[in-house]
């Protein structure tokens, strides 16, 4: 029963305990202005899906036929068909948007042939119900084919957030959706900047392939660009190089307002985003989970699992269309660039008049050209050194937090994030390291990720899910390595174990994580907690381990109240230095954020407290192990 899955966390909520199923209402209704003493069970339904893009749903729309675009299930993305992975044949998923407090619960049927599956919900902390964070092995078991599962948990961290699958490369194929926790405006200090935030202005980005991400993991012998296009919240979107027939998705305000948008990052490749809205300024207000000090800006650097919250200011412009313009920036050669149209409106009249056709549709106005910079000013979490280049850190947090800003660490280590390539005829030798492959180039090599040299194996169970079973020798580091776990190639020992670092409850800790290998910039997402970005920077080429730990990053804080985050970008060759204070106990995953590195291993376990400390799952929570039995049963 639900009522054993979630538990309350004051005595207040007690009467919810019992026949909780008894309270919900429809998930869509939950859309709502933020009240004290309003709290909703939201229920949603979804269904994973194999779908297709321009399917029979959608009748004569690729051959122009508009009104058919329009038609119910009809899903056109940027008009080439292909198939996906659906929830309740959307792309992206349905939009979850609750207020602070309320109970979320999620059936999640899996009815996609061949696969499992589940879901994480990237944002939210699951205190207390860290059995629901969805990644699998870790907290559950993968949701097997013709199953379903009930995820249930409270909407305790108010933000902009988004949910995806965390098995495979799901995400990739279409499993992602946004889903926002509002709150009351007593909460928010920034609720004077602007006069709407309205449903309709969420900007979900993500890069787009015209094929399954299978096609490219483990990779092709040639190499080739992955993505192909962007999508912009909703299914329409287009982009120069297109030549697909794909309306544009619309933002429509009225003139003389200031309007709140949200924006997630839901990609899937290598390649950083860039936005930026013709003849606008944006003021960022929030930073994921986080208001922070009002900051204006012209230009937006951001990666895969990031979010930001911006005000848009309608005051004094001409009642016209203007661009919104997303581009993909290096270490992606190709001059791939979406688009999206912000409509002004004399008045909400007229927009109260808009039907969902006219809310998408073409422009005839000229997009600018890839390299025209509009507007040129101020670019922020730009990674590069430069007048106009505004690092994350300069960003000021509300919080204000002096064991974290002031004091010292209680534990600190260090990371180093790697993807190092190994010939393809040392990898197929040996059985063991076939999970490594990840073919990208006909240049005989394949890659790995890691983590100070290890390369993450998840555990063939749930750890919490059979505690009796959990012991320090089953896990490693970079001091306990078993050498079976590992190899040899040319200068480097490679190792694959259930790499894990571990922090006592309640102390502050503090991850210093360093790139100096691998030739990109990295999202670094971190689940279970929210960090603070103590600092952030460049380091100097052919910079050795030994070097970063003694000394060339600077310890020093220099940020009274630094920016509160769970994803940052990671350079090259660079640094972050993240503290956070380790109050939710469980197994929490570290890792790069591109779907595929997190595949071939880039990541690593945080465990914060002990076994005891840890709330387990209700006894009928779904189990899963080998079976591997002595001769025939």
């Amino acid at each position: 029963m639900l009522n054993n899955l979630i538990q309350s966390f004051n005595e207040s909520e007690e009467n919810l305990n019992s026949h909780l199923m008894k309270h919900a209402i429809p998930g869509e209704k939950c859309l709502r202005k933020c009240s004290l003493n309003d709290q909703k069970v939201c229920y949603f339904n979804f269904t994973l899906k194999t779908y297709q893009i321009l399917g029979g749903s959608c009748g004569e729309c690729s051959n122009g036929i508009a009104d058919d675009c329009f038609n119910e299930r009809c899903v056109i993305a940027d008009g080439i068909g292909r198939s996906y992975l659906s929830l309740n044949f959307e792309l992206p998923a349905p939009k979850i948007e609750v207020c602070k407090s309320d109970i979320l619960v999620i059936d999640l049927h899996n009815d996609a042939e061949g696969l499992s599956t589940s879901l994480h919900w990237h944002g939210m902390r699951q205190f207390g119900t860290q059995f629901m964070d969805g990644v699998p092995y870790l907290t559950q078991c993968p949701i097997p084919y013709g199953e379903s599962f009930r995820y249930s948990f409270y909407a305790l961290d108010e933000g902009t957030h988004f949910y995806h699958s965390h098995a495979g490369n799901q995400k990739a194929d279409g499993v992602y959706g946004a889903l926002i926790v509002r709150s009351v405006n007593s909460d928010n200090p920034n609720i004077q900047t602007y006069d709407y935030d309205l449903s309709e202005h969420t900007i979900l980005m993500a890069d787009w392939m015209h094929a399954l991400s299978e096609d490219h993991m483990p990779g092709l012998t040639r190499r080739s660009s992955l993505s192909q296009i962007f999508l912009c919240t909703h299914s329409y979107q287009q982009s120069t190089n297109s030549s697909s027939f794909a309306p544009l998705m619309i933002f429509h305000v009225e003139a003389d307002k200031k309007y709140r948008f949200r924006l997630i990052n839901a990609g899937l490749n290598v390649c950083p985003f860039l936005l930026q809205i013709e003849d606008h300024n944006m003021t960022i207000i929030a930073t994921e989970v986080s208001y922070v000090k009002p900051q204006v800006i012209n230009s937006l650097y951001f990666m895969s699992g990031e979010r930001y919250d911006f005000v848009i200011n309608t005051h004094h412009r001409p009642l016209r269309d203007y661009w919104i313009r997303f581009r993909q920036l290096n270490p992606c050669v190709q001059e791939l660039e979406g688009f999206a149209i912000l409509r002004y409106h004399k008045n909400n009249k007229l927009l109260d008049k808009l039907n969902k056709k006219q809310s998408v549709e073409f422009n005839d106005r000229i997009p600018p050209g890839y390299n025209e910079e509009y507007p040129n000013g101020t670019l922020l979490n730009s990674p590069l050194p430069g007048k106009k280049y505004m690092p994350i850190t300069h960003l000021d947090d509300y919080r204000l937090d002096d064991k974290i800003s002031e004091g010292a660490a209680d534990k600190t280590n260090f990371i180093f994030f790697d993807t190092p390539g190994i010939p393809n005829s040392f990898l197929y030798t040996n059985p063991m390291l076939k999970k490594y492959m990840f073919t990208t180039s006909g240049n005989g090599m394949s890659f790995i990720g890691s983590a100070n040299n290890i390369s993450f194996a998840y555990p063939s169970f749930p750890l919490l899910l059979e505690p009796n079973r959990v012991h320090d020798e089953f896990f490693c580091d970079e001091k306990s390595i078993k050498n079976e776990s590992c190899f040899q190639y040319d200068t480097k020992t490679i190792c694959r174990c259930i790499h894990r670092i571990k922090f006592k409850l309640n102390s502050i800790a503090e991850l210093i994580v360093v790139n100096i290998y691998d030739k990109i910039t990295h999202p670094i997402h971190l689940h279970g907690h929210k960090f603070h970005i103590m600092d952030s920077g460049l380091l100097r080429e052919n910079i050795t381990e030994e070097d970063v730990r003694n000394g060339a990053i600077p310890l020093k804080n220099k940020y009274k109240r630094p920016p509160y985050k769970d994803t940052v970008v990671l350079p090259y060759p660079g640094y972050v230095r993240l503290r956070f204070r380790a109050n939710n106990p469980g197994y929490w995953l570290l890792h790069c954020h591109f779907d595929w590195h997190l595949v071939i291993g880039m990541a690593l376990m945080i465990q914060v407290g002990e076994i005891t400390d840890m709330r387990q799952p209700p006894e009928n929570f779904p189990r899963c192990h080998n079976y591997m039995p002595d001769g025939i049963v």
